[in-house]
């Protein structure tokens, strides 16, 4: 037996798999829910996007309004490191480094903070909300 993981699939089947959820969604008016670390596919089928870290939403919004205009570092972290073709044709280049994590999560505060490139001290002492609503779009940091 060779050395294929059987839980992953192939582009073709994955496509096919994306197109089916489309045409429920679609077709027979049916909601889907799917959950996935890959930001790439969920654009493709969402209408929302939930964005989650360590078990928190930290930004939420119609799924063209996130992956157009990310707010928070962690989903500006998921889409910079989306692999495409051509880099030339993203209309949005998020170059954020994000930081080795030095101190860990102490059990307050913002969960991403030990991660974050932009955390603050407040980061540290108080667990942000989701905050915003401009087009429908929520975000759960303090530089908003």
């Amino acid at each position: 037996m060779d050395s294929l993981e059987p839980h992953l699939l192939d582009m073709s089947i994955r496509a096919g798999v994306l197109d089916i959820f489309l045409k429920l969604k679609e077709e027979r008016g049916k909601s889907v829910l799917m959950i996935t670390h890959d930001i790439s596919t969920i654009g493709y089928v969402a209408d929302r996007i939930y964005v989650m870290y360590q078990g928190k939403i930290i930004e939420s919004g119609p799924a063209d309004e996130v992956l157009g205009n990310p707010l928070h570092p962690y989903t500006k972290a998921l889409i910079s490191a989306v692999p495409i073709p051509d880099p030339s044709g993203r209309t949005t280049l998020f170059s954020l480094t994000v930081k080795e994590e030095t101190e860990p999560y102490n059990g307050k505060g913002c969960r991403y903070y030990p991660r974050c490139p932009f955390a603050m001290d407040v980061c540290r002492q108080k667990e942000p909300g989701l905050t915003g609503g401009t087009n429908d779009h929520y975000v759960a940091c303090f530089l908003y």
